[in-house]
């Protein structure tokens, strides 16, 4: 009698174990890919910042060149607004069909991409 008892008791710490073990994996993974997911975000912010302010600067730039060009600061940065209007309104076109696409496409992709370890232990099973 006395095995058995040690033998559930055993059984029972060894899956106990098992089952932290897993749920400490399970936070790891979540906060690597977490952290890869922050990572691309904040790529992405600084190059968003350096377009801001090159487009600001280039948009700046054309309006003086097409005020010129008229001869009315009214006309040439009114010309620059209409010409962004139209990019606008082609971008909130085509936002659901290309990028919100590969927005989700990427995160789903971080998320569930397979890191070596993965990969390794995956194969241990098959075999």
């Amino acid at each position: 009698m006395e095995n058995e008892s040690d033998f559930f008791n055993d059984t029972y710490n060894i899956l106990t174990n098992y089952v932290e073990d897993r749920l400490l994996l399970l936070r790891i993974r979540a906060a690597e890919k977490s952290g890869k997911l922050a990572a691309i975000l904040i790529k992405l912010a600084v190059v968003v910042i350096f377009i801001f302010f090159i487009l600001l600067f280039a948009s700046l730039t054309l309006g003086y060149y097409l005020s010129q060009v008229t001869g009315s600061l009214v006309s040439g940065f009114g010309a620059l607004t209409v010409t962004y209007l139209v990019l606008f309104l082609l971008f909130l076109l085509i936002n659901k069909q290309f990028i919100s696409k590969w927005v989700i496409n990427t995160v789903i992709r971080v998320f569930f991409e397979k890191t070596q370890a993965e990969i390794d232990a995956d194969s241990d099973y098959d075999e």
